[in-house]
């Protein structure tokens, strides 16, 4: 019964962590884009991976500095 909680639980961080990470995302681009701090050609694939490269720079800095 306890393992079952456990395995929920995990599975909800990662399913929460993957919603906001798409709206901090949505609302990041179209702040910006709002205020035309964006180049013409930059859309919303760029900003994803953009994000995604904070995330992934961030976690090392996290791992590293343990």
């Amino acid at each position: 019964m306890n393992l079952e909680k456990n395995n929920s639980r995990k599975l909800g961080k990662i399913v929460g962590f993957i919603l906001m990470y798409f709206v901090f995302t949505t609302i990041f681009y179209f702040v910006l884009n709002y205020f035309e701090k964006l180049p013409e050609n930059f859309n919303f694939f760029y900003m994803l991976n953009l994000t995604l490269s904070f995330v992934l720079i961030g976690s090392l800095l996290k791992i590293t500095l343990k």
